[in-house]
C-alpha cells in the first residue's frame, strides 16, 4: 500500500510541472476620445514647429539703377539708350522712344519695335500728329546748356543740332580735353573726333560729317532732324 501511494504521489507532482501558467489577459487599447487626438495633434505640430531649419539665404541686392528703372513707368526709359527719351515718341505699338532711337529702329535692317516686335510702318515718324508731339518740347531743349552748343552737318547743307543730352557729352569730352570719344546716335556707334572735327558710324568710317562747336542760338536747320514748326 506505501508503495501504490509514492506512485499516486510521483504521477501528481509530473502532472502538476506539466500545467503551464495561463497567460496574462490581453489589454484592449482604450478608444482615445476626441479632446485626446486634438491635444496629441497639437503637440504635434509644436514640436515640428520647433524643429530648427537653415536660414534662407537673403536676396541679391538690387543696384540702385535698376531699382530706379523698375519704379519708374516704362516710357520713362527707351530701351535703346536706356536713359529717358529725348524728344520722346511713342510707336504704334505704344511703346516710347528717343527720336533718334525711334529713326534707327524705322532705318533698321529688321524696321521693328525693340520691344515688341512689331513692324513699323514706313514713313510712320514723317506723320504731322507724331511731329506735333515730338516738336512741343524742342523749345526747351536748350535748357541746361549754356553758351555752347555742338551741330552736325545735313546731308542737304546747313547744320542741325545735336540734341541736348548728346551735346552735353561732346562739350564734356571736348573741356577734358578728349581727342575722340564714341557715342550712341540713332542706336549706333558713333566716333566724334574732335581734332578732324567730323563723326561717323564706327562701322562705316568713310561715311563722315563735319561737326562745329557754336553758339547756342546759332543758325541751324532744327534739332536732330526735327524741324521746328512754322507760325
Amino acid at each position: 500500500m506505501a508503495s501504490t501511494a509514492h506512485a499516486i504521489s510521483s504521477d501528481s507532482s509530473e502532472s502538476e510541472q506539466d500545467v503551464l501558467p495561463p497567460a496574462p489577459p490581453s489589454k484592449v487599447p482604450a478608444k482615445r476620445t476626441r479632446g485626446e487626438n486634438g491635444r496629441r495633434g497639437k503637440a504635434k505640430k509644436l514640436k515640428m514647429g520647433n524643429t530648427a531649419t537653415a536660414p534662407a539665404p537673403a536676396p541679391a541686392p538690387v543696384p540702385p539703377t535698376a531699382a530706379r528703372r523698375d519704379s519708374a513707368g516704362a516710357d520713362d526709359v527707351c530701351s535703346v539708350c536706356l536713359e529717358g527719351p529725348v524728344h520722346p515718341v511713342a510707336l504704334e505699338c505704344c511703346h516710347v522712344f528717343c527720336y533718334l532711337c525711334a529713326k534707327g529702329l524705322v532705318e533698321g535692317a529688321a524696321g521693328e519695335c525693340s520691344l515688341c516686335r512689331r513692324p513699323i510702318s514706313k514713313g510712320y515718324l514723317d506723320q504731322s500728329a507724331v511731329l506735333e508731339r515730338t516738336r512741343s518740347d524742342l523749345e526747351s531743349s536748350t535748357e541746361g546748356v549754356r553758351n555752347w552748343q555742338w551741330f552736325y552737318e545735313g546731308r542737304g547743307g546747313g547744320w542741325w543740332k545735336f540734341e541736348v543730352r548728346c551735346s552735353r557729352e561732346l562739350e564734356e569730352a571736348f573741356g577734358g580735353g578728349e581727342q575722340r570719344m564714341q557715342t550712341i546716335i540713332c542706336g549706333n556707334l558713333y566716333v566724334v573726333d574732335f581734332v578732324d572735327m567730323v563723326q561717323y558710324r564706327k562701322d562705316i568710317p568713310d561715311r563722315k560729317r563735319k561737326i562745329k562747336r557754336d553758339v547756342v542760338f546759332a543758325q541751324c536747320k532744327g534739332v536732330a532732324g526735327l524741324v521746328p514748326q512754322k507760325e
